[in-house]
């Protein structure tokens, strides 16, 4: 072959390896910062897990005290309830008719 082409060759091939490490060293820095914040997202959705399975579980130590406390703890669990929504619907008034329509009474 020609030595025009030959070494047209060898600087397309130093060429590219060069671009290619240059890109995998300035991409390094946000690829570890786009991996560090999925970690962190999986944490903090870790987190709110929690403190729903929490929350739920409160409640279902409401419910199970209430059936053994009978119609009166009922009558106060209700009326906490009812409270709440109010305060949900002073806080969002844009929801509150959506909120009252697919609440189940």
């Amino acid at each position: 072959m020609d030595n025009q082409v030959v070494a047209a060759l060898i600087s397309a091939i130093i060429g590219g390896v060069v671009v290619g490490i240059m890109n995998h060293l300035l991409t390094m820095r946000k690829t570890n910062a786009e991996i560090r914040q999925i970690e962190l997202s999986n944490k903090k959705t870790t987190l709110e897990i929690q403190q729903l399975q929490a929350q739920m579980q409160e409640v279902k130590t409401r419910i199970l005290g209430t059936l053994e406390l009978g119609p009166r703890k009922v009558a106060i669990i209700e009326e906490e309830h009812a409270l709440s929504e109010d305060l949900i619907n002073d806080e969002h008034p844009q929801k509150r008719s959506q909120h009252r329509n697919t609440s189940p009474r």
